[in-house]
């Protein structure tokens, strides 16, 4: 744990609540993009299950609905779409706990 240092940003009262931040700063974070973070998922109470686990293992998956789930996730992810609302005053505390924050300002433009 050297590599990281443990700073409380937020406190939930619930553990909905705390689905909710977490959910939200990988968001804001881009944390599910390796350049960014260390994120698999989008957060909150989500389980994963890999492998033999998966009840989805071992079946296969149609190119027709592959292409839907491809059109799904193109949707959602497009420039202007997200599923949250930040209100002007989380925008400041995220935007106060960046502060000196190298990785903060994104990535540099050329």
């Amino acid at each position: 744990m050297d590599a990281f240092v443990m700073v409380e940003l937020h406190r939930a009262f619930s553990r909905n609540e705390l689905d909710e931040i977490e959910c939200r700063a990988i968001y804001t974070h881009e944390s599910t993009d390796r350049r960014f973070g260390f994120n698999i998922g989008d957060g909150g109470n989500v389980i994963q299950l890999f492998g033999s686990d998966n009840p989805a293992y071992g079946r296969k998956i149609s190119v027709d609905h592959r292409q839907k789930m491809l059109a799904g996730l193109k949707s959602s992810n497009a420039k202007g779409k997200h599923k949250f609302s930040i209100s002007l005053e989380q925008r400041k505390a995220i935007s106060d706990s960046l502060i000196g924050n190298k990785r903060a300002a994104g990535p540099k433009s050329e």
